[in-house]
């Protein structure tokens, strides 16, 4: 290993530890680095959900779409807010699964979907959504947590597993 790749490594790791002890809620579990603990039990704290709320200004029986729900934060922070119908996207199904709970506790007014970008328009009409009818969008771009720090998944560096830096990986 070459010694800059092991100075990248080390900052990486660095940045991890500081994002997971403050910006992540996580409970102690001496199965915390299993992948099963950390899909199930790793929940996520937006970083700015009050901005997130303030720019997209949300009022009750609107329509929203959070295209990247990963662990659902900013979604809670939106619902909170005011009472909107909120269409769930994402195309990783352990994230898709984190909906389905949401729907479960928030009744109609949430809607988990699962699918990329692309094939939000047919999933829409599925549930009779037309175009030009969504009062607001949601995209909180990039990796989540929940993909980088579980080896199974494919896109941790810190840890041993299978390369395959697919979202949806069983797809």
């Amino acid at each position: 290993m070459s010694l800059v790749f092991s100075f990248r490594r080390n900052i990486f790791l660095l940045f991890r530890k500081y994002v997971h002890t403050r910006l992540i809620s996580t409970e102690i579990h001496p199965d915390r680095n299993t992948n099963v603990y950390f899909e199930e039990n790793i929940g996520h704290t937006p970083v700015m959900p009050n901005e997130v709320v303030e720019a997209l200004n949300p009022q009750d029986n609107k329509v929203f779409i959070d295209m990247t729900f990963g662990a659902g934060g900013h979604t809670r922070h939106l619902l909170q807010a005011a009472k909107l119908k909120l269409f769930c996207l994402d195309r990783d199904p352990c994230a898709y699964e984190k909906a389905v709970k949401l729907a479960d506790e928030y009744g109609d007014a949430v809607t988990p979907l699962l699918g990329k970008f692309s094939e939000i328009q047919p999933l829409l009409k599925k549930h009779g959504i037309q175009p030009n009818s969504v009062d607001g969008i949601l995209i909180d771009a990039g990796c989540s947590s929940m993909q980088m720090d579980s080896s199974a998944r494919g896109f941790a560096i810190s840890r041993n597993g299978p390369l395959d830096m697919r979202m949806d990986g069983n797809r």
